[in-house]
């Protein structure tokens, strides 16, 4: 889940594929583009693995059966 502009998101560089959720679309564009600054300074390989998506946690029907090994959530304040 993104949220506070993908921080959370960005935690989770070791692995693979991450998949940021939010229901705005203005926090969708600060995670992406608070990825490309970290790949820049960092990695530039690890943007390639961040896919964000907007919508919300409860309905996550793009993702396959089996295909997650991890989900991190947080509340709206």
């Amino acid at each position: 889940m993104i949220f506070f502009k993908g921080q959370a998101t960005t935690e989770l560089i070791p692995f693979k594929r991450v998949i940021g959720v939010d229901p705005s679309a203005k926090m969708i564009d600060a995670a992406r583009e608070l990825a490309v600054s970290n790949a820049q300074s960092t990695n530039p390989e690890t943007e390639t693995k961040f896919e964000y998506v907007q919508g919300n946690a409860e309905k996550l029907s793009f993702l396959e059966d089996g295909s997650v090994d991890l989900i991190i959530a947080g509340p709206h304040i």
